[in-house]
C-alpha cells in the first residue's frame, strides 16, 4: 500500500468515526468549565456586564409599573397633570434603559471577541505544533471548520449566552414578583400555561440538538470537500470530472441542508408555540381580571391599572422563557463545538522536543541512517531496517522505484514523522536528542511541488526572516539565475504572487525556492525531484543552480532523472524499503543490478523520445 492510499484510508475513517461520536456522544458541562479559562482574565468586566444585565432587568419592570400607576392615579380620576408627569417619566425610563442596552451589548460583545481572539491563537499554535501524520488524518477543511466556525459558536456563548442567562432569569424573578405583589390573585391564573411551554421546551431541546451536531458535521465535510476540490482544480478539470465532483458535492449540499432545515423547523414550531401559549395566558388574564373588575363596583378587587400591568407583563414574561430556551440551544451547541475544539486542543504532538536538548549549534552534518524502520500504519514497514553514511560535505542521490521510499527517507531526516526502530544521528547524535527547531534551521528542503505563499516575490524568498536583508535575496536570485526572469516582472522583486505561486511557470517556482534555501544558507541541503516537470532550457538553468546550491555543503538529491546525479559522491539505490545498493554512478553500472536496470530503461525512453 503507497502512501497516498494509506492517507485517504486513513481520513476516511476519521470522518466516519466523528460523525459516530458527533451523533451519540450527549454534551458534557465540563466543557464549559475548561471555557471559563478563557473568561477568567475578563471576570471583572463579566461582573460589571453581570450587575448591568440585573440592573436591565429590573428596569424593564419600571415603565409597566409606570403605566399601571398611571392608568389608577391619574386617567381614572382624570388628572391631567398626573398623566404628563407619568409620561415624562416613562420617558426617561427608556431613555436611561437604551444607553444601559447600548453599553451592555458593546461589553458584552468586546469580552466574546477578545476571549475568541485568545482561543484562535492557542488553536493556531498548537496546530503549527502538530508532526505530518496528525495533518494526514486532519484535512484541512475539517481544521479550517475549527478555528472559524465552531470558535465563532463560542463567541456567541461568551457574546449572548453567559450573561443573558443571568439578565432573563433574573428578569423572570422580576417580573413574577411584581406579578404576585400586585394581585396575587390572576398571578396563579397567569401561571396555568406554564406546564404547556416547559413541555414545549423540553421538546425542543431534545431534538434541536441532535440536528445542531449532524449539521455542523456536515458543515465540516462540505467544507473539507471544498478545499480539496479548489487545491486540486487543475487534476479535476484535466480528468474531465466537473460533473462527477458536482454530484458529489449536490450531495453533501444536500446533507447539509437536510439537517440544517430539520433545526430550523424545531425553532419554527417552537417559537410560535411560545407565543400562542402567551396570548392564551393574555386572554386568560384578560378575561379572569375582566370578569372580577366588572363584577366588583368598587374595582378593589382588580383594578384596571392592574389588569393592563398583568397584560404587558405577561408579555414579557414569556420573552425570556423563549430566549432561555434558545440560551439552552447556545450552550448545547458550544459545548458540542467545545468537544471538538478540544479533542484538537488535547491532541498531544506526537514529536516532541527532549527535556534537556542537546545543543546542535556546533554539529556538523555527518548523516547516519542507522537500522532505520518505519511505518505510516502500524506495521506495514515503509522503510526496513536501512543503514547508510553521508559525509559531510559529501553530494548523495536517492534513488528507486516510485514508492520505494525515498521521500519518506528526507521526511525522517526532517523529524517530520518519528521512526518505530534505529536511530538517525547527526555528527553521532540521535537528532530526538535535539530541539526540532535546531534540527530544521540546518536544513532546507527544495521540493518538486514547490509551495509559494500570497505575497510579493521578495517576501517568498525571505519568508518573514528579517534577518535576510534585501540585497541579499537580491544577491542569491543573481546566484541562481532568477533574476533575469525577475527583472522582466512588472514590479520587479514586490510583483505579487498568487496563491500557490499560480501567475509562475514550474520552472520560475522552482528557482524561486532554490533562491529562497541559499538564502538561508543551510549545512544541509535536501533536494526532492527538485529537476523534475520542466523544460529542457529552464533545466540548465535548474542544473546551475543546483550545482551552486550544493557547493560546499552536505547535500541529499532525491532523483528521477538519473543523468542528473550522475557526479553525485554517492548513490543509494533504494527498492521496497530497503536498501538495494550504494555507490557511484560506475561502480553501481559495473555492478550490472538494480541501477543498472533502471538507468538502461531510462536510458532506452530517452532514446525511443
Amino acid at each position: 500500500m503507497n502512501q497516498a492510499t494509506h492517507l485517504r484510508q486513513i481520513r476516511l475513517e476519521s470522518q466516519r468515526q466523528e460523525e459516530r461520536e458527533a451523533l451519540h456522544k450527549q454534551g458534557d458541562v465540563k466543557q464549559l468549565r475548561r471555557l471559563w479559562r478563557y473568561l477568567h482574565p475578563r471576570r471583572h468586566r463579566i461582573a460589571q456586564a453581570v450587575a448591568l444585565s440585573i440592573m436591565i432587568a429590573i428596569m424593564t419592570t419600571v415603565p409597566m409599573i409606570v403605566i399601571k400607576y398611571a392608568i389608577d392615579w391619574y386617567i381614572v380620576p382624570g388628572h391631567m397633570g398626573g398623566v404628563i408627569m407619568a409620561a415624562g417619566v416613562l420617558l426617561a425610563v427608556h431613555l436611561v434603559l437604551f444607553f444601559f442596552e447600548r453599553y451592555n451589548q458593546y461589553l458584552i460583545a468586546a469580552i466574546g471577541q477578545e476571549s475568541m481572539f485568545d482561543l484562535r491563537r492557542e488553536i493556531f499554535r498548537h496546530v503549527q505544533q502538530q508532526h505530518m501524520a496528525f495533518f494526514d488524518r486532519n484535512p484541512v477543511g475539517r481544521l479550517i471548520t475549527r478555528i472559524t466556525s465552531d470558535v465563532n459558536v463560542l463567541n456567541e456563548l461568551f457574546a449572548q449566552g453567559i450573561v443573558g442567562i443571568f439578565q432573563q432569569m433574573f428578569m423572570l424573578v422580576v417580573i413574577l414578583g411584581a406579578l404576585f405583589y400586585f394581585n396575587w390573585y390572576l398571578a396563579l391564573w397567569s401561571l396555568i400555561v406554564i406546564p404547556l411551554i416547559l413541555l414545549a421546551s423540553w421538546n425542543f431541546r431534545n431534538n434541536v440538538f441532535y440536528h445542531y451536531r449532524l449539521s455542523r458535521v456536515r458543515l465540516s465535510r462540505l467544507n473539507t470537500f471544498m478545499q480539496e476540490n479548489v487545491t486540486g482544480m487543475r487534476t479535476v478539470q484535466s480528468n474531465i470530472r466537473e460533473s462527477r465532483q458536482h454530484e458529489i458535492f449536490d450531495e453533501l449540499n444536500d446533507k447539509h441542508r437536510e439537517s440544517h432545515i430539520k433545526t430550523v423547523f424545531q425553532y419554527a414550531l417552537f417559537f410560535p408555540l411560545v407565543e400562542i401559549t402567551a396570548v392564551l395566558g393574555m386572554v386568560i388574564v384578560l378575561w379572569k381580571g375582566g370578569m372580577e373588575y366588572l363584577s366588583t363596583a368598587s374595582g378593589t378587587v382588580v383594578t384596571l391599572g392592574q389588569l393592563g400591568f398583568f397584560i404587558m407583563a405577561l408579555e414579557k414574561f414569556f420573552e425570556p422563557i423563549k430566549d432561555l430556551s434558545e440560551k439552552y440551544n447556545i450552550i448545547q451547541s458550544a459545548i458540542a463545538s467545545g468537544e471538538r475544539l478540544f479533542a484538537l486542543l488535547d491532541t498531544k504532538p506526537a514529536i516532541v522536543d527532549p527535556a534537556n536538548p542537546v545543543d546542535a549549534s556546533n554539529l556538523k552534518t555527518r548523516i547516519e541512517f542507522r537500522d532505520v524502520w518505519f511505518a505510516y500504519n502500524e506495521e506495514d514497514w515503509v522503510l526496513k531496517g536501512v543503514s547508510f553514511t553521508i559525509e559531510e560535505g559529501q553530494t548523495v542521490a536517492i534513488v528507486g522505484p516510485t514508492g520505494s521510499g525515498k521521500t519518506t527517507l528526507m521526511s525522517l531526516l526532517c523529524r517530520f514523522y518519528e521512526i518505530q526502530k534505529g536511530a538517525i544521528l547527526i555528527d553521532g547524535v540521535d537528532i530526538r536528542q535535539m530541539r526540532q527547531h535546531d534540527l530544521r534551521r540546518k536544513i532546507a528542503i527544495v521540493l518538486q511541488d514547490v509551495f509559494l505563499f500570497h505575497g510579493s516575490v521578495r517576501e517568498n524568498v525571505r519568508l518573514g526572516n528579517k534577518q535576510i536583508t534585501d540585497e541579499k535575496i537580491e544577491e542569491v536570485c543573481r546566484e541562481v539565475g532568477f533574476d533575469e526572469f525577475v527583472k522582466e516582472m512588472p514590479n520587479g522583486y514586490e510583483t505579487g504572487v498568487k496563491e500557490r505561486g499560480a501567475t509562475l511557470s514550474t520552472g520560475q517556482k522552482q528557482l524561486l525556492s532554490f533562491a529562497r534555501a541559499l538564502a538561508f544558507d543551510p549545512q544541509l541541503l535536501i533536494l526532492d525531484e527538485a529537476t523534475a516537470n520542466i523544460d529542457t532550457t529552464t533545466e540548465l538553468k535548474v542544473q546551475e543552480a543546483v550545482r551552486k546550491l550544493c557547493a560546499g555543503r552536505t547535500s541529499l538529491v532525491i532523483a528521477h532523472r538519473l543523468s542528473t546525479i550522475q557526479n553525485a559522491h554517492k548513490i543509494l539505490v533504494v527498492h521496497h524499503g530497503h536498501l538495494a545498493e550504494e555507490g557511484t554512478h560506475a561502480e553501481l553500472l559495473a555492478k550490472d543490478g538494480l541501477y543498472r536496470r533502471l538507468y538502461d530503461l531510462q536510458y532506452r525512453e530517452q532514446a525511443a523520445g
